[in-house]
């Protein structure tokens, strides 16, 4: 199929057709009569009936043990083996329904674009070119679509930070500021100051990051503020952040070495999804 493909285009014809085996009915058929809870039960009800008795009875023979024994790992194999079959064939009917489910949609949809593409407009002419060029790319589009949900649901499982503009200061130490709950890694916490240019403010606090801070930053300047609500963000290791106008608190050279060291392509933040409010 790959050298057919390199060779030419492939088309419908080209396709191999589903198995017997493959099919629904057959499937569905097969599963009836095989996988019957009542019978696995007897089974297992059967082999425990069986070692009871062996241990029980004193004459019993060493071979039937041994018998036993094999006769447990067979069938354990064989269970294993009809579990994983149980399981495929779950997925393989679980994967046409979804495709027979995503085609109907995509139908519904082509029909709904065809139709406002005519009414918006009387200019709006419906040819067999436009047609199978709108057909086409909606296929194209199917599995990037197909995506999206699982995308929004891992950005929505992702831990979120966000840095104000006015920053919010508790009133307990710098430290707590910005662990913020986090546990405290020391080379972590030394990079975040260092990275958001808090070093020089922490020699002229009497106790260095565990200065206490009144309440709502009353004894911070608003840049000092503004940097420890950006380190706290930083070292919570979020998977996005919102900035809204981090820098408008800062000097110039301060803003730019925030830029460099957090907020900018090669800051600490490079990796993870920023998106400014402003």
């Amino acid at each position: 199929m790959m050298v057919k493909g390199y060779k030419k285009p492939l088309v419908q014809e080209d396709m191999w057709e589903l198995n017997e085996a493959e099919n629904t009915a057959y499937i569905s058929q097969r599963f009836d009569h095989h996988m019957q809870y009542e019978l696995g039960q007897a089974r297992i009800r059967y082999q425990n009936k069986l070692m009871i008795s062996f241990i029980q009875d004193k004459s019993s023979y060493a071979w039937e043990g041994y018998l036993y024994a094999v006769l447990l790992l067979v069938v354990a194999l064989l269970q294993s083996l009809f579990l994983q079959q149980y399981f495929q064939r779950c997925f393989v009917l679980g994967m046409k329904v979804r495709t027979a489910l995503m085609a109907a949609v995509y139908k519904k949809v082509s029909l709904a674009t065809f139709a406002v593409f005519v009414g918006v407009s009387s200019d709006n002419i419906l040819t067999p070119e436009k047609a199978f060029t709108s057909i086409s790319l909606f296929n194209i589009l199917r599995f990037p679509l197909a995506m999206l949900p699982m995308l929004i649901a891992s950005i929505v499982q992702g831990s979120l930070a966000f840095v104000p503009q006015q920053a919010w200061i508790q009133n307990a130490t710098l430290r707590d500021n910005i662990l913020f709950g986090s546990p405290y890694e020391d080379k972590r916490f030394q990079d975040i100051i260092e990275a958001c240019a808090l070093g020089p403010d922490l020699k002229l606090l009497s106790a260095g990051d565990l200065t206490e801070i009144g309440e709502k930053g009353i004894n911070l300047s608003g840049g000092q503020k503004q940097r420890v609500s950006l380190a706290r963000a930083a070292y919570s290791q979020a998977d996005i952040f919102l900035l809204d106008d981090p820098l408008s608190a800062v000097d110039s050279h301060v803003g730019k070495h925030l830029f460099d060291k957090v907020i900018g392509p090669k800051g600490i933040l490079q990796n993870k999804v920023s998106t400014s409010l402003k």
